[in-house]
């Protein structure tokens, strides 16, 4: 296929809902192609498109892929596969009704040809579908085309904490525990609806341009206290990051993520798992039977060691509460100096920050300023904003004599200077009682939580039903089975009634009698 010019690169980004049309005249009247290069990268530039979104157009074109990557999904332009996994694949989509940039989750066909499967992940999808919070990865739709069950997310521009692990080794303390605040505020919120993540690791731990945490996967969640969605033999989870009580029933609570925040901050640390081996068998059995080691060799400060030890507790109920997780860390982050200045922004590639350094006494704009990605800067003034400027020093020609100087005479105080001192101290004290001594307002809860708790507990009671009828259909199986039994020992027990035949003699004979008796039957008196 022919290259495409300019002006059908705009027609094609146009009707596949890209650009609008005042989008299109723009470009058209202010592009030039010796002055600005390739359309499309411009188009990223003057943040008409995304810059993720321009580069895999221009591999979709160079591909003759004008409708993006297989499969097709009504409403959506699958654009460059972001990731795959055992559960499904997960693809950078584009969402022309929205105009924005969306993560697309497939199924993978095993779980999507499971229908017990299917019909307990959409109605838990769509509870997870209604959670709201800074640090969770929104999931906006579940939806199904053609034979694939497909999750419709947040996409988050950016790195996985995996990644970057992978990439550093390890993080520096502060860096790490600002990410454990943020994933265990993200806990804290899910676990008040009854959700358990229940597989909290590096790879499902988000970083945005500007350093934000976003946890994923929360569309694959469940409710706390359900059972294993496929085979309740199977633990679900990364071995290397589930709680001991995970592997042992898939009937989990929050405390379980708590455990797995533990593990991730461990790894996030020491560059290492606590427990680490080729079997994932004997890692469960680690999980359970041994102690984590390498935290007391001080390579961390004390607290921040204690704080692992408690979140990696076997005993779920000596862990840190997921409610106040949150709390704690912001402790230990004020007590432990230089542990409140991250800078989560420089561990993804081409960052920016939006806020001053913490610590850094500095007057640089961070913000982007212009289209070519300069920072404004200037010279640092000369004294702080609380300081009053120095006067200058003036010349010994320019020093008036101090007996020159006229004496200044303090002025008495009067009775209106006394009553205005008074009224200044009526309204200090007014201040005080009507406001410094009132109770701090109660936080609102969040509407949406009333909402959650009840899709939560109509979930529960579909469990629960759905126990039951397994629980009948396994006594009916025990019943029948017992009823086969009884038949074949029946079968048996008659097969050794008949008299065995164990020569062809034996069997000889007793066709001659049978011919015998056959023959007095027809001719009477013959045999006398």
């Amino acid at each position: 296929m022919p290259a495409l010019s300019p002006d059908e690169v705009l027609r094609y980004l146009n009707a596949k809902g890209f650009l609008s049309s005042a989008e299109v005249e723009l470009a058209k009247s202010r592009w030039n192609a010796e002055r600005d290069g390739p359309l499309l990268q411009w188009l990223g530039r003057e943040k008409l498109l995304p810059v993720d979104v321009a580069r895999d157009v221009i591999e979709l074109l160079a591909e003759n892929q004008l409708e993006g990557l297989e499969p097709r999904l009504p409403g959506l332009i699958l654009l460059k596969l972001a990731g795959r996994g055992g559960r499904g694949t997960v693809y950078r989509a584009w969402q022309p009704s929205l105009k924005r940039v969306v993560a697309v989750k497939i199924l993978s066909k095993e779980l999507a040809q499971n229908r017990e499967y299917l019909q307990r992940f959409l109605r838990e999808a769509k509870v997870a579908s209604k959670v709201n919070h800074k640090n969770v990865v929104r999931a906006y739709d579940i939806n199904k085309a053609g034979g694939n069950i497909y999750l419709v997310m947040e996409y988050v521009a950016g790195a996985s904490v995996g990644e970057i692990l992978r990439e550093h080794g390890k993080l520096n303390p502060a860096d790490a525990l600002e990410i454990a605040h943020h994933v265990a505020e993200a806990i804290a919120y899910v676990s008040q609806v009854g959700l358990v993540h229940r597989d909290i690791k590096p790879d499902n731990i988000m970083l945005d341009k500007k350093g934000r945490v976003k946890l994923c996967d929360l569309g694959l969640a469940r409710p706390s206290g359900a059972t294993q969605l496929t085979s309740p033999m199977v633990a679900q989870g990364t071995p290397a990051y589930m709680a001991p009580e995970a592997a042992l029933s898939p009937e989990i609570d929050s405390q379980a993520d708590v455990y797995s925040l533990g593990v991730t901050l461990y790894r996030m640390l020491l560059g290492k798992l606590p427990f680490d081996h080729p079997d994932p068998v004997e890692i469960l059995r680690m999980h359970l039977e041994e102690e984590p080691r390498g935290l007391d060799g001080g390579e961390l400060p004390g607290a921040l060691s204690e704080l692992i030890l408690r979140m990696l507790n076997k005993d779920a109920k000596k862990r840190p509460a997921a409610k106040d997780l949150p709390r704690e860390i912001v402790s230990l982050e004020k007590a432990i100096p230089g542990l409140d200045k991250s800078s989560l922004w420089e561990l993804v590639e081409g960052g920016e920050a939006t806020l001053p350094v913490p610590g850094e006494q500095s007057t640089l704009a961070l913000e982007p300023t212009n289209e070519m990605g300069f920072v404004q800067t200037q010279s640092p003034p000369a004294n702080k904003p609380w300081e009053t400027p120095p006067l200058p020093s003036p010349s010994a020609s320019q020093r008036i004599p101090t007996s020159a100087l006229p004496v200044s005479r303090q002025a008495p105080i009067t009775g209106i200077g006394l009553g205005t001192m008074a009224l200044a101290l009526v309204l200090c004290v007014v201040y005080i009682v009507f406001f410094t001594l009132q109770p701090p307002p109660e936080n609102k809860p969040d509407p949406q939580i009333d909402q959650l708790k009840t899709d939560n507990a109509a979930l529960k009671g579909e469990l629960e039903a759905e126990k039951s009828r397994q629980a009948a259909v396994r006594e009916f199986m025990a019943k029948a089975a017992n009823k086969l039994r009884e038949e074949q020992a029946d079968d048996a027990a008659s097969a050794g009634a008949k008299p065995q035949r164990e020569s062809l003699d034996d069997i000889m004979a007793e066709i001659n009698e049978l011919r015998a008796s056959h023959s007095a039957a027809e001719n009477p008196g013959a045999g006398e």
